[in-house]
């Protein structure tokens, strides 16, 4: 079968969300062993001041063939753990402030719990009309509640059967998956910034922790309405 341009799109995506956060992260890694004082990097924990050093100064080919070897690999293994870790790190906070928000408001018996704003997510979907129709079905093909199923599962079975019986759908989502782990690494990598960047306060400014914390907020945002 010869490769249509939607499963291009999604060759693209993948490579990009490896070899982006992994340049990025790598950066952060030299900005962690210059803080720490390691060769000639810069001392302030700033991975804008590494970038631009690395952009300025007169390195090898070879050590800028290292610096993107290692982006990849460091790019892969982020990536395969960016929704296990990055998910809880997004939603948490969130639904925190939610529970807290809802529950000033709600009478106790009807408050949600931080379960339901898990899978299969009741807080958001219990009051539509489809709720129930869909509850009452899962429970007919499988036996059982969907709270009682595991998270990810049913998202992995409906992934295989759209490639089996929808591969326009499969391949859209593919898509948006690709670019959530990609998001998910970079929401990995700028919490690591604010934590470096909050070690590293003595030697920089404290407009470092500003922008880290900004940047952080950013990526958690588009990182929750793609996973959303």
């Amino acid at each position: 079968m010869q490769p249509n341009l939607s499963t291009i799109r999604v060759s693209i995506i993948d490579f990009l969300g490896v070899l982006l956060p992994g340049s990025v992260w790598a950066i952060l890694l030299l900005s962690l062993a210059g803080f720490l004082g390691c060769g000639e990097l810069p001392r302030d924990g700033s991975p804008v001041s590494v970038a631009m050093q690395l952009g300025t100064a007169s390195y090898t080919v070879a050590a800028y063939s290292a610096f993107v070897g290692a982006a990849f690999v460091i790019g892969f293994v982020v990536n395969a753990l960016a929704s296990i870790t990055a998910e809880p790190i997004t939603l948490t906070l969130p639904i925190l402030f939610k529970l807290y928000a809802q529950n000033r408001r709600m009478k106790k018996s009807e408050a949600y719990g931080f379960r339901d704003y898990l899978f299969p997510y009741r807080a958001r979907h219990k009051s539509k009309t489809y709720f129930d129709t869909i509850q009452m079905l899962v429970k007919r093909a499988t036996c059982c509640d969907a709270d009682e199923l595991p998270a990810r599962q049913p998202f992995s079975s409906c992934k295989r059967l759209l490639r089996l019986y929808a591969p326009p759908l499969w391949e859209e989502a593919e898509y948006m998956e690709a670019q959530s782990r990609m998001l998910g690494s970079m929401v990995l990598a700028s919490v690591f910034w604010v934590a470096l960047s909050v070690a590293a306060l003595k030697n920089s400014e404290w407009t470092t922790v500003v922008g880290a914390l900004v940047v952080t907020i950013v990526v958690m945002v588009a990182y929750g309405r793609r996973r959303a």
